[in-house]
C-alpha cells in the first residue's frame, strides 16, 4: 500500500511539472518555452512549444529546465523596482577640452517609474588636480535601462546650473612676477552618459559608463570620463 501510495505522488507531481509551462535552456544560448512532455535522465528532453510543434533535444544539449514562475523570479532580480532609487557615481580621472585633469562626485535621488525609467535630482562637485578650478552642479537626471539580464545598456543625460570657480596664473612683465586672477560664477551644466549597468540584487547595482559634461560660464569646461558607480 505505501509503495502504491509512494507511486501515485510521484506521478501528481511529474504530471504538475510537465503540465507547466517550463523554460528550457540550452547550451548555445538559445532559450525554448513550452511544456514538457518527455525527460528521460541523461538522454532526452521532449518539449511542446505554442504553436504544437515537439522539439526534442539530447542531455548534452541542455544547461537547466525550469518553469515559468522560476525563470521570472530570477529575471526579477535583474529588474530596477518601482520606488526611491539613488546612486553614487565617481570619475576619477576627467578630461577637460583644455588639457585640465579633474576628479568628479556626484550623488542623484528620485523615482524609478519602471525598469526603463529614472527620473531625479542631484549634486556634485568637479575638482582639478592642483586646484586651478572647481564646479558644483545642481541638475535634473534622466536615466534609462535596456535590457533584463544581469548585464544591461544604460544611458543618462543632466540638465541644470553649475558654480565655479577658475584660477588662473599668469605672468606680469611690469613686476616680473606670476599673479593669479580668481574668477567665479553662475553658468549652464549638461551631460550625457552611456554604459553598462551590472545588477546583483533588484535593489543594488554597479554602473560602468562614459560621460561627456558641458559646465559653460566665466569659465567654461568641456570635458569626458569613465564613471564608476552604485545604485540602491
Amino acid at each position: 500500500m505505501k509503495r502504491i501510495l509512494s507511486l501515485l505522488l510521484i506521478l501528481f507531481v511529474c504530471a504538475g511539472y510537465m503540465s507547466a509551462q517550463n523554460v528550457v535552456h540550452l547550451k548555445n544560448g538559445s532559450i525554448i518555452k513550452g511544456k514538457l512532455i518527455e525527460l528521460t535522465h541523461n538522454e532526452s528532453v521532449s518539449i511542446m512549444t505554442q504553436d504544437g510543434s515537439i522539439l526534442v533535444f539530447t542531455a548534452d544539449e541542455v544547461i537547466s529546465i525550469k518553469t515559468d514562475k522560476d525563470a521570472q523570479q530570477i529575471e526579477n532580480q535583474f529588474i530596477a523596482p518601482r520606488g526611491y532609487r539613488g546612486f553614487v557615481d565617481v570619475i576619477p580621472l576627467y578630461v577637460s577640452a583644455n588639457n585640465l585633469i579633474s576628479y568628479n562626485v556626484t550623488t542623484t535621488h528620485g523615482y524609478q517609474f519602471n525598469h526603463n525609467v529614472f527620473v531625479g535630482g542631484g549634486t556634485g562637485i568637479d575638482i582639478s588636480y592642483g586646484g586651478v578650478f572647481y564646479n558644483i552642479p545642481f541638475f535634473a537626471e534622466f536615466r534609462g535601462n535596456v535590457g533584463k539580464k544581469r548585464a544591461q545598456f544604460t544611458y543618462g543625460a543632466r540638465l541644470g546650473c553649475v558654480y565655479g570657480k577658475f584660477q588662473d596664473s599668469y605672468y606680469d612683465e611690469a613686476t616680473s612676477s606670476y599673479n593669479s586672477n580668481i574668477e567665479t560664477g553662475m553658468g549652464f551644466y549638461s551631460g550625457l552618459s552611456c554604459g553598462v549597468r551590472i545588477a546583483y540584487t533588484p535593489n543594488f547595482a554597479m554602473n560602468f559608463s562614459y560621460e561627456n559634461t558641458m559646465a559653460v560660464g566665466k569659465y567654461s569646461n568641456f570635458g569626458l570620463g569613465i564613471r564608476i558607480g552604485f545604485e540602491f
